[in-house]
């Protein structure tokens, strides 16, 4: 929009304001929109009215950008020797302890939340180095806060299909919130999983497994802890409230991962997912309809 200013007689300081919708290069010329009269009394009361909305978004803005995120809980619940249940928010992690190092399944949504978890699993097993970050999947709720155990050293186990997304993705400078990584760069180390990858050491073993077929991520992985008899899924399964039923999505999704489990025998006996509560594997079928 542009103004084009028409004066009155000569000498006598007024003029009428002519508005003009701007018209596109190479198109027909502008277009009259209206006219505004400086004097007239509307004009005042649309300056005040600009005024007013411009002091308010100044508000909004400041609110916002003074506004306290709720802190972040990570509560643990062990389920095995050396094994625990990290939940407290929306998404769930799981700590495992080995002999010399700790392996952390699952780091969703932001470094906060990382560093929450990284904290209790220190409390939980002291004077052990996080050696790995287990990652399910690239979706961004459960991969935003990979990067802070990429700064805390530990290597990444993902699948292969998101080693090359991460690696570009992470290389991208990040200035408006810099995180650990951002402040002190280091090269991410990574496994990567095809079909199936084994964690083991001193008997204990973390079985990573491709859901395949799975319709919510090509790549998603789930794991098994064979001793303990623990699942450990995203997504795939949310365990239901008392008289809740599954949407024909999500149980598309969990039939898909019944097979899997099926496929690979696995012997379960309790779930742990990653969004929602524990629960014995029976609640499982049950939800599908099997039993």
């Amino acid at each position: 929009m542009s103004a084009d200013v028409e004066r009155g007689g000569p000498g006598s300081g007024e003029g009428i304001v002519h508005l003009l919708l701007d018209a596109p290069r190479g198109g027909p010329p502008a277009q009259p929109f209206g006219e505004v009269h400086p004097r007239q009394p509307g004009v005042e009361a649309g300056k005040k009215a600009a005024a007013d909305v411009l002091a308010l978004q100044s508000k909004v803005v400041d609110a916002v950008k003074n506004a306290k995120a709720p802190p972040v809980v990570a509560a643990s619940q062990k389920l095995a020797d050396g094994v625990w249940f990290i939940g407290g928010g929306s998404h769930n992690s799981v700590v495992i302890e080995y002999p010399d190092y700790i392996a952390v399944v699952e780091a969703p949504l932001s470094e906060e939340r990382s560093l929450a978890v990284i904290a209790e699993a220190k409390k939980l097993v002291p004077n052990k180095p996080i050696k790995y970050l287990i990652n399910t999947h690239h979706h961004w709720d459960h991969s935003s806060g990979v990067r802070t155990y990429v700064a805390e050293g530990a290597t990444v186990i993902t699948s292969e299909m998101n080693k090359a997304y991460y690696e570009k993705d992470w290389k991208a400078p990040r200035t408006l919130d810099p995180d650990n990584l951002a402040k002190n760069p280091k090269k991410a180390n990574f496994i990567t999983v095809k079909d199936s990858y084994s964690l083991t050491d001193g008997g204990r073993t973390l079985e990573l497994h491709l859901t395949q077929g799975d319709m919510h991520n090509a790549g998603i992985l789930f794991g098994y802890m064979p001793k303990e008899k623990i699942l450990i899924e995203a997504d795939d399964f949310t365990p239901l409230n008392p008289g809740g039923s599954l949407m024909p999505s999500t149980l598309n999704f969990g039939n898909i991962l019944w097979d899997n489990v099926q496929r690979l025998k696995l012997d379960v006996q309790t779930i742990a997912p990653l969004h929602g509560r524990v629960v014995p594997f029976s609640e499982f079928p049950k939800a599908l309809g099997k039993g």
